[in-house]
Formats: C-alpha cells, structure tokens, sequence
C-alpha cells in the first residue's frame, strides 16, 4: 500500500507536527506595505495631473501670446505703432474656468522696426505662479 507522506509529516503520534501557516502579524504587514506603495502610486499620479494641468495652462498662456503677435503682424509696419498697446482681462477659452489676462506692449524702435511685447497671467496662482512673457520683432521692409 503507498504510503501518504503528508500524513505522515502532519500527525504524528496523535499531535500535529510543527507545520505554519500565515501569522496575522505577517499579514498585517503586508498590507501596511500594500498600503504605503499604493499611498506612494496615489501621490505620483495626482503629481503627474497636476504637471500636465500647468503644462495645459502654459501651453494656452502661449497661444494667446502668440495669436496677438500674429493679430498684430498683419497691420503694416508703418502704421503699427503704440497705439495699438493693450489690457485685456477676462479673458475665458470654453472648458476652462481659469480667466487670463493679456498686456501688449508696441515699441517702434529706432531702426523704425517693432519690438512686441505681450504677457500672458491668469487669476489662478496655483498654475500660474509667474507671467508667461512673448517679445519678438518685426522690421521694416521697406
């Protein structure tokens, strides 16, 4: 007859040999450090939303700078001139509660080209902890 092994190893003389299993302390500290590297994750991907929010913000303060730049590039230089400096607040995109501000500055320098300047803000300082600010230049062709 073949014999059990298991038996055998589990019972012997009528007391349970020295056979463990899981402690409830082993499994308590396996789920604390179950929790601290799922606490760690948590804390990582709200970081990276946070990231890609101010990287969305900046990227919209910088389209906004630029499509002024690109508003003001089709007057002609010559009629382009401090007049055309500007406040803008309140600015609002759809799907975005952030409101932006817009500040243009023209200056006809003394080669009679252009330097504008424009500063792009918004009302949260959360995302917004400094003015994003665009300057180029436009010279006369003519």
């Amino acid at each position: 007859m073949a014999e059990n092994k298991f038996f055998d190893k589990t019972i012997l003389n009528g007391r349970s040999a020295n056979i463990r299993g899981i402690s409830l302390i082993e499994t308590m500290v396996a789920i604390f450090l179950l929790a601290v590297m799922s606490l760690a994750v948590a804390q990582g991907s709200i970081a990276a939303q946070y990231f890609d929010k101010r990287m969305e913000i900046t990227n919209i303060r910088r389209n906004l700078a630029i499509s002024k730049t690109e508003q003001l590039a089709g007057v002609h230089i010559a009629f382009l001139d401090s007049s055309y400096n500007s406040n803008e607040t309140n600015i609002t995109l759809p799907g975005h509660s952030i409101k932006f501000s817009r500040v243009t500055t023209v200056v006809v320098n003394a080669d009679q080209s252009r330097t504008i300047t424009v500063t792009v803000n918004c009302d949260s300082a959360r995302v917004c902890n400094q003015p994003l600010t665009y300057t180029t230049r436009f010279a006369k062709w003519e």
